[in-house]
């Protein structure tokens, strides 16, 4: 007999940042749903990989636990990147159908600079203000999308959690997702001020790509600064352009940790990624704790209170907290496990 699995409202649902490993699976998955032009489909994992590693493209999933003794299994999984100026400019004149494949193409090709920015590009826009930035997701796929089903509005909300982990804490001018047509709804829920059928914007060299019987009409959902600012604290998508000054002058190097921290990464397995030894990260913890006392006092009151094997573990969640509540101290991100 197989395993029995939990009732649906006792699943758990996990998020965390996509990793070159994990590539196998999210192609297997987004070949399913979306027709792709022969080459560029045969080449997927290798493309994807290459941007993730350039980190010229964040990538995150959304897993899921159907009972005890079972493995986690890829539920959703969503790509976001930085709009070049020239896709930009063209993408919004006239907007069109595969953007995704548009950008992969290009990175195919060698020309990845012409539709998204690098990570030091972002760099220097982040600094600057007005805002300059514009995001865009290149798909987000979750393999159910029955929004009456508990489990498909559990991973809608957690495809929410995703785009305000990853896009918050940054200077957004706009902000772009191209999904398909069951994406209706869950652009109308998140708040796009804009959402255009695409499904008759076909560029010519993707036209034969209608024929394949993964194909589904696309649709875009758009956000762009000053839309919807009325509705701020109710709307998921307005609330991502507010953006607030950092204040903790942190370092690269304690971005880093950070940055992993976030991730659920344990200060062994940091030190592993960032091929330093674990008293450097624990380094690096105190100094972080010296900048977070500007705004986190009651880190002081920790020493008083706590044991010695938790005065280390209770100070790391209070920061941990703090900046996930703050994502723009640490923007844009720095590191990219492999």
């Amino acid at each position: 007999m197989g395993r029995k699995e939990w009732a649906k409202p006792f699943w758990q649902y996990r998020v965390r940042r996509m990793l070159a490993a994990d590539l196998p699976n999210v192609v297997a998955m987004w070949r399913q749903w979306q027709p792709f032009p022969p080459v560029l489909e045969r080449m997927l994992p290798e493309v994807l990989e290459k941007l993730i590693l350039q980190q010229f493209i964040t990538g995150a999933m959304v897993e899921r636990l159907r009972g005890p003794g079972m493995d986690w299994e890829l539920a959703a999984f969503g790509f976001g990147s930085f709009m070049a100026p020239r896709l930009r400019e063209r993408y919004l004149q006239e907007p069109f159908a595969f953007v995704a494949v548009d950008v992969l193409e290009h990175a195919l090709a060698g020309r990845t600079e012409e539709v998204l920015l690098a990570r030091q590009e972002v760099d220097v826009l982040q600094k600057n203000s007005p805002p300059r930035l514009d995001y865009l997701v290149l798909t987000w796929l979750q393999d159910n999308f029955d929004f009456t089903d508990e489990d498909g509005r559990q991973l809608l909300l957690q495809g929410v959690r995703v785009l305000e982990r990853y896009a918050t804490g940054f200077r957004l001018r706009s902000l772009l997702l191209e999904g398909m047509v069951h994406n209706l709804l869950a652009f109308r829920l998140a708040g796009f001020s804009r959402v255009v059928d695409c499904s008759d914007m076909i560029p010519p060299q993707y036209a034969e790509l209608r024929d394949d019987p993964r194909y589904r009409p696309f649709m875009h959902g758009m956000h762009e600064l000053g839309q919807g600012m009325a509705d701020l604290p109710l709307n998921p998508i307005a609330r991502l352009f507010h953006f607030t000054e950092p204040v903790l002058n942190l370092t690269d190097s304690q971005k880093e940790v950070l940055d992993l921290a976030l991730e659920g990464y344990s200060d062994q397995a940091i030190a592993r990624f960032l091929s330093i030894k674990p008293s450097a990260v624990q380094m690096r913890w105190r100094r972080i704790y010296e900048k977070a006392l500007l705004v986190l006092p009651e880190l002081a009151e920790v020493d008083e209170r706590c044991a010695d094997g938790r005065r280390g573990q209770e100070k790391r969640r209070m920061v941990v907290e703090y900046i996930r509540e703050h994502p723009q101290e640490i923007r844009p991100w720095i590191v990219m496990p492999s």
